[in-house]
């Protein structure tokens, strides 16, 4: 069980949202930099109260899943309906695609994939070209969400997938892995730097309570806003609110709390009093 470290994070964004006899506690966290251990024991406290957590991913967690063999139904059914993923990206990132991967998995097959396989299969050949120090290995490993999530699972908790098919679809994926392959430069050995450089901002900002917007925003199309992140907090307050357990214990992005269209801002909506925790 998680046990309070050192609670390098003093002021995290954390809320309660009542609405009656139900309560819900929505954590924001940032992927990757932090350990759970590092929060504050308010909100630990919390989590072990809770007997329902949710989050954004769940099979993501695992570092043994297979996930060719996890979307192989989606594969097939993508065969046998000949939705081909070249078909919903545009050319030049289909080209870039096939050029950076060189043959490691057979076109015709990849073709097949769902966008979010095609992403995490993208993602792993991008940060494969890079070699990382142990104390990078260990900064990039950290990662509160993935704590909490095995936490839950083994204190048996009830998990809920927030990312339901119905909330990012392939669509969204299918837009996110056309600007992640468009975007990327496989000669820029400044890339990893830069990344890590804005982890360790990111990671600063979060332990010292700055909250802007700007501190969690990426730079995105306004496509892949409305979807990956409008479209999702919204869809994410119907599943919240529509729970018939007493007690949710939510942890998603911090950028999915502030700016307009947030999840607090929906919840709100669905006739539940927000209000921030600090102690």
């Amino acid at each position: 069980m998680l046990t309070m470290a050192c609670a390098s994070v003093k002021r995290p964004p954390f809320f309660e949202a009542r609405r009656g006899s139900q309560v819900v506690h929505v954590l924001g966290t940032i992927h990757i930099g932090i350990a759970a251990s590092e929060l504050p024991d308010f909100v630990l406290h919390r989590f072990r109260a809770a007997p329902i957590f949710a989050c954004e991913v769940t099979d993501e967690f695992s570092p043994t899943t297979n996930f060719e063999s996890f979307e192989v139904d989606v594969i097939r059914r993508n065969m046998r309906e000949n939705r081909r993923l070249s078909q919903r990206i545009r050319p030049e990132a289909w080209r870039k695609f096939l050029s950076l991967q060189a043959g490691q998995v057979p076109p015709e097959k990849v073709d097949f994939f769902p966008a979010r396989l095609a992403l995490r299969y993208f993602n792993g050949l991008a940060s494969g070209n890079f070699q990382v120090t142990r104390a990078e290995y260990q900064k990039l490993n950290r990662s509160m969400d993935r704590e909490l999530f095995f936490d839950a699972q083994r204190g048996q908790k009830k998990l809920m997938r927030l990312d339901t098919d119905d909330v990012m679809t392939d669509v969204c994926y299918a837009r996110m892995f056309e600007a992640a392959v468009l975007s990327y430069e496989p000669d820029d050995a400044s890339r990893l730097t830069k990344s890590l450089e804005r982890i360790d901002v990111l990671v600063e900002r979060y332990k010292s309570g700055i909250e802007e917007e700007s501190t969690y925003s990426r730079d995105i199309t306004p496509e892949i806003r409305r979807c990956a992140l409008e479209d999702r907090n919204f869809r994410w307050a119907q599943l919240l609110s529509a729970s018939r357990d007493t007690h949710v214990f939510a942890a998603v992005g911090a950028g999915h709390l502030f700016g307009t269209e947030n999840l607090l801002e929906f919840l709100r909506q669905r006739g539940f009093q927000v209000t921030r925790i600090e102690r």
